[in-house]
């Protein structure tokens, strides 16, 4: 009787590991539940984004989801298939497109982090604003450019109100 029972316990993981748990589930008579997760979406984060504007995530396709499933948005706005940004809940399917919509902080160095949910996977849309120090940085670079002349007769210029 052991060596029955240890036959077929061998058998089963055999069948579990070759054929999948649906043959081995209807050999029982049960029908397995479909799982239906898509696959992980990462989208990359944005640093050093200008203060108070939209910023937009990479494009993300939906991917491995059997089955429609519902996607929706926390501290953004989302695009489907490159359509009107929302921030209401839809339904997508595999190869549909998604793309994340944030409006940055109207201070320096603040990050806003977007949660998208699709079926039950979790993806982030990190956007952090500049710092002061990197737009002190930008300005002196954008000097260092210019011409010796044109630096001369940049800094002797006077404002003049109109």
């Amino acid at each position: 009787m052991l060596k029955i029972t240890v036959w077929f316990a061998g058998l089963l993981v055999c069948l579990l590991s070759v054929s999948g748990c649906e043959k081995v589930a209807g050999l029982f008579g049960a029908k397995p539940a479909v799982v239906n997760t898509p696959a992980p979406i990462v989208f990359s984060s944005e640093l050093q984004a200008p203060l108070g504007r939209y910023i937009y995530s990479d494009v993300a396709i939906v991917r491995n989801a059997q089955a429609p499933v519902m996607v929706s948005i926390a501290k953004g706005e989302l695009s489907v298939d490159g359509g009107a940004f929302t921030s209401e809940p839809q339904r997508v399917e595999s190869g549909q497109s998604l793309r994340i919509r944030v409006q940055s902080a109207e201070d320096f160095n603040v990050t806003t982090t977007a949660v998208l949910q699709v079926g039950n996977v979790l993806a982030e849309f990190k956007v952090r604003t500049q710092t002061e120090e990197f737009v002190i940085e930008t300005e002196r670079n954008l000097f260092d450019q210019l011409p010796n002349d044109k630096w001369a007769v940049f800094r002797s210029s006077q404002a003049v109100c109109v």
